[in-house]
């Protein structure tokens, strides 16, 4: 079978070792596919260059790496998308998945979310790389190791628990910096070199590290998580699992009984060189496309797919700022066939632009198509109030709340907040409940800051809110139980802690903290 590649390099040598012919974009057309971050470059020349044509496009992406393909929709054979970390990367992903004729996810409780957009999804976990399955003879001068970024500000958990564990237990921790960033060869000999190596999640992924640290004959203490972990592994027999109330008992039980580590981390390796290995996921993609993999009228749409997809990119930070033409072109078709989305998403690109004008008229039609299209009317009072026109901010923020299908009650308190001022933490604050209730609460994934700061989900308005007023308790306490619904108790601390001192008396307010400083690994930082 012949493949053309897009994306990570990872899949092409166990592809080549399958037996199959693999055609690396990057290598063969280099000058047209940029591998500079997130680089937008049209698919369709390079394909039809190719002889004889590949059976299958495989793209492999999860933006900051290699260019971003469009033109998908055109290719005349078996499309794969191969979504890497969907559980960050989803806003964006789910519009690009809707080019492919198939979805692959490497997060398993993420595939319902990719069916529900109408696209074919199949879970497929990443595995471990060659790198990681090479013969080490090393000796175990590690009692407990880590490899990965500790960076306070955007993985407080993470380093709440490094700091923990390097006190405890004397962790060695490497790579936790940009500039000390270990590259694979390197890691495999730490983890080659350690009897336990640690691992913490990102919003409960099932990440490289679990394969990676098992292939190289570590024992692997990782957190306990869904997404498909005890499907591949029992834990107990080829790993093992914690949470906030026993990490410290479960590393200092198997310091202390070494003949059951060694047991648990050979078989743990066993099971992944036997079936999780990159070679064997390979395998399994290659068994989709031989047993037919439907093919999708994926042209239809694409205008709007595309154009989300490259302006979610650009606008967090995540793809290269030529992204951002592309999709103004494709969300002004989109926009010219009906699409109200569309219109919407291209006069945010115009507001932070400072071309405000335009984006008024374009929100105006996108209001025309979608009369209860409440981010239609936010955006476009938005820009009204960056204008000076406070009147007519307010009329729009009035007719969002009207427009948006929300309960009476919070309708009604809303429209209460907006006399006040639009401008006023109470009204935020109704605000981001209105758009929590209307859909928008939270997007997840790591973002460059924004240039101009325009709200877009119920979490911006919670914490413009906060902004206006430090000591608004409502806020704090809505913005943090937003974040721990979503499994980020490390992000709701400020939060909490914000509620807090509101109200320094409330023993609601401090369990509420104490309990997100558990759920954080912090415990110890909970006041008495």
């Amino acid at each position: 079978m012949r493949f053309l590649v897009v994306g990570d390099g990872a899949v092409v040598g166990p592809l080549r070792a399958l037996g199959h012919d693999v055609v690396v974009a990057a290598e063969v057309f280099p000058g047209e596919t940029d591998a500079r971050t997130g680089r937008p470059f049209d698919v369709r020349p390079l394909w039809r260059r190719l002889s004889p044509a590949p059976d299958a496009l495989l793209v492999v992406q999860s933006l900051g790496g290699g260019g971003l393909a469009y033109g998908v929709e055109d290719v005349p054979a078996v499309r794969l998308y191969w979504a890497i970390d969907p559980h960050l990367n989803f806003f964006w992903q789910r519009h690009y998945a809707r080019l492919f004729d198939l979805v692959l996810v490497t997060q398993k409780d993420c595939v319902p979310f990719f069916a529900a957009d109408g696209v074919p999804a199949h879970w497929l976990p990443w595995g471990a790389e060659d790198v990681f399955l090479r013969e080490r003879a090393r000796p175990r001068t590690h009692d407990l190791a880590f490899v990965g970024t500790v960076d306070a500000a955007t993985r407080p958990k993470r380093a709440a628990l490094v700091a923990m564990l390097e006190r405890r237990f004397g962790m060695a921790t490497f790579g936790a910096t940009a500039a000390t960033r270990l590259e694979p060869e390197a890691t495999a000999d730490v983890f080659a070199s350690a009897r336990i190596v640690f691992n913490e999640s990102v919003l409960g992924d099932l990440n490289f590290r679990v394969f990676e640290a098992m292939a190289c004959g570590a024992m692997l203490v990782t957190e306990r998580i869904e997404n498909g972990l005890t499907d591949l592994f029992t834990p107990g027999e080829h790993l093992d699992v914690f949470g906030p109330e026993d990490l410290v008992e479960k590393i200092a039980y198997w310091l202390a009984h070494e003949d059951e580590r060694a047991r648990v981390a050979a078989a743990g390796a066993r099971l992944v060189r036997a079936r999780h290995a990159m070679r064997a996921r390979l395998a399994e993609v290659v068994a989709l496309v031989e047993a037919g993999v439907p093919r999708r009228d994926a042209a239809r749409g694409a205008s709007l797919a595309w154009g989300l997809t490259a302006h979610l990119g650009v606008v967090r930070g995540l793809a290269h700022p030529a992204a951002a033409g592309l999709a103004a072109g494709s969300l002004r078709a989109a926009m010219e066939a009906g699409e109200a989305e569309a219109a919407v998403a291209l006069a945010e690109m115009l507001a932070r632009a400072d071309r405000d004008a335009g984006a008024l008229f374009v929100l105006a039609e996108a209001r025309r198509m979608a009369p209860r299209c409440v981010r239609a009317r936010l955006l476009a009072a938005e820009v009204a109030r960056r204008l000076g026109r406070a009147d007519e901010a307010a009329a729009l923020v009035r007719e969002g709340v009207h427009a948006a299908d929300v309960s009476a009650a919070t309708r009604a308190r809303a429209l209460a907040a907006i006399d006040g001022g639009i401008d006023t933490a109470d009204c935020l604050h109704a605000l981001g409940l209105v758009v929590a209730e209307a859909g928008f609460p939270f997007m997840a994934g790591f973002a460059a800051p924004e240039e101009r700061w325009l709200p877009r989900t119920a979490l911006d308005y919670f914490q413009r809110a906060l902004a206006a007023d430090p000591t608004h308790r409502p806020a704090a306490e809505s913005a943090a139980a937003l974040l721990e619904l979503v499994g980020l108790a490390e992000f709701a601390v400020p939060f909490r802690a914000a509620a807090l001192r509101a109200a320094p008396d409330d023993a609601g307010a401090r369990a509420r903290l104490r309990e997100a400083l558990e759920r954080s690994h912090r415990a110890h930082d909970a006041a008495p």
